[in-house]
């Protein structure tokens, strides 16, 4: 009778074990607003996933309905190295990191500061880097991993004033299939998502160039990008769809390196491939700058609000 009990409870236990190393660990940075928080919440929804985000803003840590908030600074190698560690040493495995924490800088070379650009990049770019590092040990060990970095069409595309940010999407391109090459040796994938048009804030908290400089008359102009961005955001996708389809290649057992989130996304990144020369992409940029100012350059100037 005895020995039926403690095997009943033995049984028991290894179900539970088993149970639990069956639900992925995610990681999402930035994940206090826009599409990061979207997809925490729908990750939430689903009981094969324990969720963490990250935020920088201390008042919002704590735990939320099948999601926590952890603090972490992407700029910051040990904040992220503590966020990290933290997370996966209290569940001993870190199955998927999203990095998503990332903002704009708008205007042209000259308004955009040299630090600001730093600034833009340490975050948008050694953000990523950081993060991936601080998980890669966990994922080494248990042989298996997906980063999904968060990329943009911008990164195929760059609009004129927008270039400084459109840099930091291209990098994290370039990193992201870099590190596919070798990190599969370890069982981990690396794979890219691009978002194109979406509702959220990213427009509104942009930063704008913070040097103004005598006949500099494109800098003048960033707030005027400003507005036709908010306008084309608002008529964006939902953070909410966009979200669904991450998860969408976080449960693809095989996903493409690329995934962009519609055709438009797509036909973007192919019209820079069948033009290596780059001349036709150039000019259709140029063309593009040349809308926006018969477009927009007698719309009013002032930012909208909430």
């Amino acid at each position: 009778m005895m020995v039926r009990f403690w095997l009943s409870g033995l049984l028991l236990l290894a179900s539970l074990l088993s149970a639990d190393d069956s639900v992925k660990v995610v990681v999402v940075t930035g994940a206090s607003s826009g599409i990061g928080k979207s997809l925490v919440e729908v990750l939430a929804a689903d009981k094969a996933y324990k969720v963490y985000g990250t935020t920088r803003q201390a008042d919002l840590v704590g735990d939320y309905k099948g999601y926590s908030l952890v603090r972490m600074d992407p700029a910051s190698t040990e904040s992220v190295n503590v966020a990290m560690k933290a997370i996966g040493d209290r569940e001993s495995k870190i199955d998927v990191l999203v990095n998503n924490a990332a903002y704009m800088v708008l205007g042209s070379v000259e308004s955009v500061d040299p630090d600001q650009l730093l600034d833009m990049l340490n975050v948008n770019v050694v953000g990523y880097a950081r993060a991936t590092r601080a998980v890669l040990p966990y994922m080494r060990q248990q042989k298996s991993g997906l980063v999904v970095n968060m990329s943009s069409s911008q990164a195929f595309e760059p609009r004129g004033l927008m270039e400084s940010y459109s840099a930091t999407r291209s990098a994290i391109e370039t990193l992201s299939l870099g590190q596919s090459a070798y990190l599969e040796d370890y069982g981990v994938k690396v794979v890219v998502f691009e978002p194109g048009a979406t509702n959220t804030n990213i427009g509104r908290n942009a930063v704008s160039g913070s040097v103004s400089v005598q006949g500099d008359t494109a800098g003048a102009k960033t707030e005027r990008l400003r507005n036709m961005m908010l306008d084309r955001l608002e008529k964006g996708a939902s953070s909410k769809e966009v979200a669904e389809r991450i998860v969408d290649v976080i449960t693809d057992e095989s996903p493409d390196f690329r995934t962009p989130v519609d055709v438009k996304v797509l036909e973007r990144a192919w019209f820079v491939y069948r033009d290596p020369e780059g001349n036709e992409l150039r000019d259709k940029l140029r063309g593009n700058y040349l809308y926006f100012l018969k477009t927009w350059g007698s719309h009013s100037m002032a930012v909208k609000s909430n």
